[in-house]
């Protein structure tokens, strides 16, 4: 018996090359990107414990994209 694709996926990516390599995979299988939201997550505790205030704000976490692709029917 053949497995369905799911109709929709949801993935993350911190490297942009990553996300237009998959997007480009996916489109081969019949999905198309529905949405993305570009996110730059907080800082946590140890990270500004260990950078001090000022190291915290210079030095941000990477962007996290997140992407959702929908199955063209």
């Amino acid at each position: 018996m053949a497995r369905k694709k799911a109709p929709i996926i949801v993935k993350q990516y911190i490297k942009a090359k990553d996300f237009e390599r998959e997007a480009v995979k996916l489109a081969k299988q019949g999905y198309k990107v529905a949405h993305t939201v570009v996110e730059q997550p907080r800082s946590g505790c140890l990270r500004i414990i260990a950078l001090g205030g000022i190291g915290a704000l210079v030095f941000r976490p990477k962007n996290v994209t997140t992407v959702t692709y929908e199955l063209i029917a």
